[in-house]
C-alpha cells in the first residue's frame, strides 16, 4: 500500500472535527452530510499536472459493522465530467419523481440511464485493491417516497488473503447532488487557498532571509 493510500486509510478511523482541514501530502478534505444525515468525506489532492483528484468516502452501517465505508476515486481530468454526470442523474431523478407523484406510485425501481464513467476506482473496507467493481444509479419509490440509489459492489481479497465482497447503496435525494458537487468544489478551493498561504509564507521568509546575509 503506498503512503498516500495509507494516509487515507488512517484518516478513516480519525473523527473529523471541522468542515475543511489540511493534511500532509497536499491533501485537503471537506465533510458533507446528506438529507438523511449520512456523512461523505471529500478529499482533494493536487497531482503532477497541477490539477486536483478527488476521493469520496461514504460511511454507512452494514449488519453489525457501524463503520463500513467505500471510497470513490475521481481523476483530476474527470472531475468536471463527474459533476456533469451527477447533474444528469439529478435531473432524471427530478423528472421521474414528478411522474411518480403525479401517478401516485407506491413502489417502483428502475436503473437511471446515466453511466458514471468519470470514476476511476472504487475501494472498500479492507478491500484496497479489489478485482471487480460495479457502480450504477437507480431510481426507487418506497411507500410513495422517491429516492436515487447509487449502488456499488466490489469484490476481491482482503489484507488476510480471503475472498470478500462488499455492497453499498448510497441513498440520495434532490439536494444531496448539489451538496456533493459543492463539497467537491469546497475541497478543491481549500487546497488552492492552502497553496496561496504557503506561497505567501515562503515569500515573506525569503524577504527576511536577504536581511541576514
Amino acid at each position: 500500500m503506498n503512503i498516500k493510500r495509507l494516509l487515507l486509510v488512517l484518516l478513516l478511523i480519525i473523527p473529523f472535527v471541522s468542515i475543511c482541514q489540511k493534511t500532509d501530502f497536499n491533501i485537503t478534505y471537506n465533510s458533507v452530510y446528506t438529507e438523511k444525515g449520512k456523512r461523505i468525506d471529500i478529499f482533494s489532492e493536487k497531482d503532477n499536472n497541477d490539477s486536483y483528484r478527488i476521493f469520496m468516502i461514504y460511511r454507512y452501517s452494514f449488519w453489525d459493522d457501524e463503520n463500513t465505508y467505500i471510497t470513490i476515486n475521481i481523476p483530476s481530468n474527470k472531475t468536471e465530467l463527474f459533476k456533469s454526470q451527477m447533474r444528469q442523474i439529478q435531473a432524471k431523478y427530478k423528472e421521474w419523481s414528478s411522474v411518480a407523484k403525479e401517478n401516485n406510485v407506491q413502489f417502483f425501481t428502475k436503473t437511471i440511464p446515466v453511466q458514471l464513467t468519470a470514476i476511476s476506482e472504487i475501494t472498500g473496507k479492507d478491500l484496497y485493491y479489489p478485482d471487480n467493481t460495479k457502480i450504477e444509479a437507480g431510481f426507487s419509490v418506497v411507500d410513495y417516497e422517491p429516492s436515487c440509489i447509487i449502488s456499488c459492489y466490489i469484490s476481491g481479497k482482503d489484507s488476510s488473503g480471503f475472498s470478500k465482497g462488499q455492497t453499498c447503496n448510497m441513498i440520495l435525494y434532490y439536494t444531496d447532488f448539489d451538496t456533493i458537487i459543492h463539497g467537491i468544489d469546497a475541497a478543491i478551493q481549500s487546497n488552492k487557498n492552502q497553496e496561496i498561504r504557503e506561497r505567501k509564507a515562503q515569500k515573506e521568509k525569503d524577504s527576511l532571509d536577504v536581511l541576514f546575509h
